[in-house]
């Protein structure tokens, strides 16, 4: 099963090896052009490891494949992460970055979710397409983060090698995350015959690779609709939202006139978040997203603009 699964994985990420085989290519030309063999063949040598080594699917948690990347706000400021979790700013006006007293909380962070510490409430929502979605000012605010544009993330041939296999990481977080969760779902059911056929050690063994599984790579698990079914209300207490096992969203006024429907469309490649499209109401056609987070529903239009609400269980 282990062989069948890691086969799959390097066909479904072969566009992106594909990509980044040329990425290191085009490096190489550009050294060749300028005479600088040493870093050519520090590139060769990144060439061979690529083309001869299936990539490894539990090298480290999906997040990291953002470490380093400078990602710019509609404000003009930049963030960005390192790679042990620290989020640092830099202001319109300087040049340089500075330490905020926020980090990624590992234990919160999802495949498609990053959670940071502090009072803002800072969330990074990884969106299929490679955009990313912040949420903070304590979640009353929706932003765009667009990586720099022209701007190398480190310098010299080492960074830029860098910066492509972050690249490359990302990619294949995103297309693997589905094949994943089924070889987690799999791998539970054999967990589960081990233990019952009193096989300790080998339920033992099984147990550890889902938890590095589940830990480090893109998919979590299977999503299902059942996650976000109920009655919710949002923040002001004029709308009630009701979700149905099929997807059907209700919002309803207080006096139970309906002011908008929806209809689940699809999920995200690691089931963190759902998709519904208006089908009745004002803003009919749209598509929303909607990810459950501590309780709550995250209620945000999908083209990210400054709208969201925060949804909470409805108590009657």
């Amino acid at each position: 099963m282990y062989q069948s699964y890691q086969t799959a994985c390097n066909q479904r990420t072969q566009d992106a090896k594909t990509v980044y085989l040329n990425t290191l290519v085009s490096l190489q030309q550009e050294c060749i052009a300028r005479n600088d063999f040493s870093n050519a063949i520090i590139l060769k040598k990144a060439l061979e490891e690529a083309k001869n080594n299936p990539l490894d699917t539990t090298a480290a948690p999906a997040w990291q494949s953002l470490a380093d990347i400078e990602l710019k706000t509609p404000s003009k400021w930049v963030e960005k992460i390192s790679s042990d979790g620290k989020f640092y700013q830099k202001s319109p006006t300087r040049n340089d970055f500075h330490l905020i007293n926020e980090h990624i909380d590992i234990e919160k962070t999802t495949p498609e979710l990053i959670i940071f510490t502090g009072d803002l409430r800072r969330k990074w929502l990884l969106v299929e397409g490679g955009s990313i979605a912040q949420i903070c000012h304590r979640d009353t605010r929706v932003e765009t983060l667009t990586p720099l544009a022209g701007v190398t993330q480190a310098s010299g041939i080492n960074g830029k090698l860098a910066d492509a296999q972050k690249q490359y990481r990302m990619a294949c977080s995103r297309v693997l995350a589905p094949l994943t969760a089924k070889f987690i779902t799999a791998l539970e059911k054999i967990q589960k015959q081990a233990l019952a056929s009193g096989k300790l050690d080998d339920c033992i063994q099984i147990k550890s690779y889902i938890d590095t599984l589940k830990n480090t790579s893109p998919g979590k698990a299977t999503a299902s609709i059942s996650l976000i079914k109920g009655t919710w209300k949002d923040a002001s207490n004029i709308l009630t939202y009701d979700i149905s096992n099929s997807g059907e969203l209700v919002a309803r006024t207080k006096n139970g006139q309906i002011e908008q429907q929806g209809q689940y469309v699809r999920s995200s490649p690691a089931g963190g978040y759902f998709i519904f499209k208006i089908t009745q109401g004002k803003e009919k056609g749209e598509e929303r997203i909607l990810f459950p987070y501590d309780g709550k529903i995250y209620f945000l239009k999908a083209d990210l603009s400054n709208w969201i609400r925060v949804l909470s269980p409805n108590s009657k």
